[in-house]
This record gives C-alpha cells, structure tokens and sequence, in this order.
C-alpha cells in the first residue's frame, strides 16, 4: 500500500506513465488496480472488437473470478492448496463450475473436498477423537 503514494507522486509528474509490478500485487482486496480505482484512477482496456473501453470494477472482479478458477485448474493444485480455500472461494468454484458446466474444476472439488480417512473414522466413532477418549 505504500506504492500508491509513489505512483500518485509519480503519475503528478508525468502524463503517461507504465507502472510494472509482479501479478501477485495486482488482484485482491488490496491490490494495486482496486486501490488505484478507488482513488479515482481510471484504467482502460481493448473490448472484443478492438476498442478501448473503460476498466471497471467489475471487470476487476470477472479476473479475479476467472485466477481463481484457472489456479486450480492448471497450476498443480493440491491438497494443501484446497485446504487453503475459505468456505466463500469453495462456494463460488461450485457454483461457477456448474453455471460453466465445467466438468473438470468440478471433479478436482470433489476430489480434495473429500473428509480423509481418518475423518471418515473419527465421524462415526470409530477412533477417538483425544486422549481422554481413550
């Protein structure tokens, strides 16, 4: 958060300016596009025919919708990846994965939101769950 005082300094000083950052400062709830579009900065991008077209929070939010889903899909998920998962981001994958009918995403949920088999065992009183059950 405090680039966004040097880039307001710097964008003051200069009328066009490029700004390179690593993808992973971008996305988020404190992100460098989100901050910046709250303060009153504008971004543009090209539309599907071409054209410039105003950048939007939406917009913002559609990519960050669209990371998600291709971070599970193509960059080696794995369990610890989906354990890391808030109940929010599960949900949406759900539903985006059906809306989409993406079979794919919805078979790597179904696979990593299985209880282990311990969980299994622990859920119908198989193994004690503490020492004091013992």
């Amino acid at each position: 958060m405090q680039w966004i005082s040097v880039i307001e300094d710097y964008i003051d000083k200069c009328l066009d300016a490029i700004i390179c950052v690593g993808n992973g400062h971008l996305l988020g709830s404190n992100g460098l596009i989100k901050l910046l579009l709250k303060r009153g900065f504008s971004f543009e991008k090209y539309n599907d025919n071409g054209e410039l077209d105003k950048f939007t929070l939406n917009d913002l939010e559609k990519i960050e919708e669209e990371s998600i889903v291709n971070e599970v899909k193509y960059n080696n998920f794995n369990q610890d990846n989906f354990n890391q998962l808030n109940s929010e981001q599960i949900s949406f994958l759900k539903q985006w994965g059906q809306n989409n009918n993406d079979t794919e995403l919805l078979s790597i949920l179904i696979n990593y939101n299985q209880p282990s088999k311990e969980e299994q065992a622990e859920s119908i009183g198989q193994i004690p769950k503490t020492e004091t059950d013992f």
